[in-house]
């Protein structure tokens, strides 16, 4: 059965559009949040058996207690790099968080910032939802032969 991750960022005080996300990809178990709107994250009931991975954003300012700024985590054998991109000048260029996440052994980077849908196929590749504030959000298919497909989509 395909494994689906449900990628958001930068929903910016929208927590219906969480809302309206997680209903309708009801089927993914894992959440991925960019950052950008961390506190919306509190007035939402997230799937019991959902894993939840978020990293704050320049715009968190209170919500950062206990929240990573980048992450590293292993999924069906990829490394994916998870961070808003603030840090990395991603509204510049995308090469200081390619040479990051590439330095630390990851295949993918997840992030946000730019409120602009963004793939680029390489090593790593790289995939930015959009903004959800802007009813932009991203899947991920992981097929169960390892294939990896990724989707920009819209509430």
């Amino acid at each position: 059965m395909t494994e689906r991750i449900v990628v958001i960022s930068d929903s910016h005080g929208n927590p219906d559009k969480i809302e309206a996300v997680l209903t309708k990809e009801d089927r993914c178990k894992t959440i991925v949040f960019c950052g950008d709107g961390l506190r919306d994250l509190a007035f939402i009931d997230l799937p019991k058996d959902a894993v939840l991975l978020k990293v704050d954003g320049n715009n968190d300012f209170y919500e950062t207690v206990g929240c990573e700024q980048e992450i590293l985590q292993e999924v069906h054998g990829r490394i994916l790099f998870i961070a808003h991109g603030h840090r990395h000048g991603v509204k510049s260029s995308t090469n200081y968080i390619a040479e990051t996440a590439r330095a630390r052994g990851a295949n993918i980077i997840l992030f946000g910032h730019t409120h602009i849908p963004c793939f680029i196929e390489g090593d790593p590749i790289l995939f930015n939802p959009g903004a959800l504030m802007d009813n932009r959000y991203g899947i991920i298919e992981i097929s169960d032969t390892g294939d990896w497909k990724f989707y920009h989509k819209r509430l």
